[in-house]
């Protein structure tokens, strides 16, 4: 048995037929980003993200908008955001990540989580590097957007 079945036997999985995945090679940037729109928006039982930071321009507040509209639409929906501990707290003209999402997760307490995740580099004398030198040590950057039973990796 090579490496590759081992792991595949051993570690968590999930099995996907060839048929049920879609890949974006038409319309670009535009069609994804009207994708994402779309799978936030209708959203009815969990939204989970997991990336680098959440930009904080009018883009990323028409998905926070998105998500604002599957929340009050649907009761029963979470959302769970996890951005990268350093990245997440880097100040911009409109704030940064947290100060950006915090007002959805008070309008829906208990429903909206965010998480930063640190690094395990950060241990010791890089995390008291200042921002936005912090980063060169180590980030969280990952993509990862679920949407009820529909995810984009």
């Amino acid at each position: 048995m090579d490496i590759l079945d081992r792991l595949g036997s051993s570690l968590p999985r999930w099995d996907v037929a060839p048929g049920d995945l879609e890949f974006f090679t038409d319309g670009g940037p535009v069609a994804f980003w009207e994708r994402l729109r779309a799978m936030l928006r209708g959203a009815r039982r969990r939204i989970s993200l997991a990336t680098l930071y959440w930009g904080t321009d009018a883009r990323e507040a028409q998905l926070l908008g998105d998500m604002r509209h599957a929340l009050e639409a649907s009761p029963e929906l979470t959302v769970r955001v996890v951005v990268d501990y350093s990245r997440g707290r880097r100040k911009t003209p409109n704030g940064n990540t947290v100060s950006f999402l915090r007002d959805l997760a008070r309008a829906f307490p208990g429903r909206v989580d965010l998480y930063l995740h640190r690094m395990p580099q950060f241990d010791g004398a890089a995390a008291w590097l200042p921002s936005p030198l912090d980063e060169c040590v180590a980030v969280f950057h990952f993509k990862a957007i679920v949407a009820d039973d529909e995810a984009i990796i």
